[in-house]
């Protein structure tokens, strides 16, 4: 169609629908064809406004990339949507889709988008996200006064795969953890697997700003209740340390309970019995009334002549 712009009309739609079954020659129902369908795809070819998509309620995935369009409207009544491509296309707001439960993959890569929202209606099915290469360039919204890209974020718990790559908020120095420390499910960002000690060392660093916020959302029960349950864990913590150093001191080599055995018990010589202490004293008595005489000489004397 080279340049011109494209309308989604009846032959248009025929012509993807006999694409995705394979049969681009064949004659086809199209009333049968559009009830039934699943999947529409109206890439590249030149399409500026979403129209006449009417009686596509069963579709599941609609691609409507690389076209030129510059605004979202007209789908909401694709209640079982769950793929959703509008990449390469001249989109400046995230509209319209407030009634699309069921999106679980929303792609928005390479448009015009300055600020995150619109995607309330998906908040607890939305898994994939990618708006890379747009225009977003606040982390917290403070400076602009608009809801930041990670609080608005934050309310989507199964939101598991991000990529912002190409935004000006790429930039910044704390994007990476501060986005970890408040989408701490995220496993993949900017196509890089996100390891759990890059999320655990985000959310400590990050964690004031996290109660706060938890806070000024009414939930202070909840934080109530987890720093009620860091304390206690906190206090197991020291009460183990100090059981283990009590336990490394009684196994301690220099422990002189069990290094230093008490001394051998030196046994004191044994009291003589009385008997022999009366023997011994009477013949000392015996000894002292004897006189001892003197023992005549058997030698003869000598006299001097």
């Amino acid at each position: 169609m080279g340049d011109e712009i494209a309308v989604i009309d009846e032959e248009l739609i025929q012509q993807a629908l006999a694409e995705n079954q394979g049969d681009a020659g064949g004659a086809m129902n199209l009333a049968a064809a559009v009830t039934e369908a699943v999947t529409l795809r109206l890439s590249f070819k030149n399409v500026k406004k979403i129209a006449n998509l009417t009686g596509f309620e069963h579709l599941t995935t609609l691609c409507l990339d690389n076209n030129v369009i510059d605004k979202i409207c007209n789908i909401d009544h694709l209640v079982n949507l769950k793929w959703l491509d509008l990449s390469f296309n001249n989109i400046q707001k995230i509209e319209g889709l407030d009634k699309l439960t069921n999106l679980m993959d929303v792609s928005l890569f390479n448009n015009k988008i300055s600020q995150i929202g619109g995607l309330d209606g998906c908040i607890d099915s939305l898994q994939c996200l990618s708006i890379g290469n747009n225009a977003i360039s606040s982390l917290d919204g403070k400076l602009q006064g608009e809801v930041g890209l990670c609080h608005y974020l934050r309310k989507f718990k199964k939101l598991n795969l991000l990529n912002l790559e190409g935004n000006p908020v790429c930039k910044e120095a704390e994007y990476k953890y501060m986005l970890l420390a408040y989408l701490p499910n995220i496993k993949y960002l900017d196509y890089a697997l996100i390891h759990e000690g890059e999320v655990t060392t985000a959310r400590e660093q990050y964690q004031d700003e996290l109660q706060e916020e938890e806070v000024s959302n009414g939930d202070g029960n909840g934080v109530a209740m987890r720093s009620l349950q860091r304390r206690s864990l906190c206090s197991v913590f020291f009460c183990r340390i100090i059981f283990f150093g009590l336990l490394l001191g009684l196994l301690s080599p220099h422990n002189q309970f069990l290094t230093h055995a008490p001394p051998p018990h030196t046994p004191t010589r044994a009291h003589p019995p009385l008997k022999s202490l009366r023997r011994t004293r009477r013949s000392w008595r015996r000894r002292q009334s004897v006189t001892p005489t003197r023992r005549a000489s058997s030698r003869p004397s000598r006299t001097r002549t």
